[in-house]
């Protein structure tokens, strides 16, 4: 009995042995294998074969974070050119820089095709294209300011000179193309054409001088609080409106072929331009004229 006892005790010990063997063996193995695919990795890398992580392939998450990124830089792009703290690169100046900008382009495009026979249409609807979206430069610059609180003193400088400029500059750009086209032999309606170039030759004096008055009238009020009536406000936007669209219509008329022959349309326009212009610098002066004869008797009384 004690002879069985004993060899199954050798026979457990010599089990765990065994199992305790196998174990050894196992966790050897696998740390060989381990320090053969470390060692194998560190080769491919020395021998610039190793394959490109992951995180460097484009995902569609590293996009939809690339849009994010990009929207929200163009949000703070956006605050910026609306922040109250820019006082001369805010949205509504860079209009006004814009409308300065284009009216030297309109001025090329409108000189320098007008002999572009074989693209007669480009050569009056590229001009008015430019021209219509400088005008809308002029109309959203100031109600925007106005709207968000974006009024500087460098906003109140530029705007009315890109006005002027632009009103100014683009009917010297008429004249001056009418009397080049009434200048070259090649001109079959001469007489019609050069009545057109001295009227509106007149209407560039017109105006220009009104623009002058009104300007000189603006420096002596400078710094004093003067009331203008109601209507010359009113009557300036309309001056302003009647020669944008008269603009317009000079230089789309030559592709009306029923009103281009004698200028019709022009015309037309050319006295309600003249009527506005006349009208606001009057209704501009007798604003102001209180203030003149103001500082008139205290020019007396010293």
């Amino acid at each position: 009995m004690e002879t069985n006892n004993n060899n199954l005790e050798v026979a457990a010990e010599k089990e765990i042995s065994e199992a305790a063997v196998e174990d050894q063996a196992a966790a050897e193995n696998e740390i060989s294998e381990a320090a053969v695919e470390d060692q194998a990795a560190a080769s491919a890398e020395e021998n610039g074969t190793a394959e490109a992580p992951a995180d460097n392939q484009p995902t569609e998450l590293a996009a939809a974070e690339a849009k994010v990124g990009f929207a929200e830089k163009m949000k703070n792009f956006w605050q910026l050119l609306m922040s109250p703290s820019q006082k001369v690169l805010n949205l509504p100046n860079l209009l006004s820089l814009l409308r300065v900008a284009l009216v030297p382009v309109f001025f090329a495009t409108l000189i320098f095709m007008r002999d572009m026979a074989k693209f007669h249409l480009a050569s009056v609807y590229v001009p008015a294209i430019i021209y219509i979206l400088t005008a809308v430069t002029d109309a959203l610059d100031g109600k925007i300011a106005r709207r968000y609180g974006l009024v500087t003193d460098f906003g109140k400088f530029i705007d009315p000179l890109a006005d002027k400029f632009l009103v100014i500059g683009s009917l010297i750009a008429l004249l001056a193309k009418h009397a080049l086209l009434v200048s070259t032999t090649l001109y079959t309606n001469y007489t019609a054409d050069l009545t057109f170039a001295i009227c509106l030759a007149w209407l560039v004096l017109i105006v220009l001088f009104r623009e002058l008055a009104v300007t000189s009238l603006r420096l002596v009020v400078a710094g004093k609080k003067v009331k203008v009536d109601l209507a010359a406000n009113i009557m300036g936007k309309l001056k302003t409106v009647s020669q944008m669209v008269g603009t317009v219509v000079f230089i789309l008329e030559p592709s009306f072929k029923s009103f281009a022959k004698n200028h019709v349309l022009s015309y037309i326009f050319m006295v309600i331009i003249a009527f506005t212009t006349i009208y606001s610098g009057i209704n501009y002066f007798l604003g102001y004229l209180p203030f003149l004869k103001e500082k008139k008797t205290e020019k007396s009384a010293q």
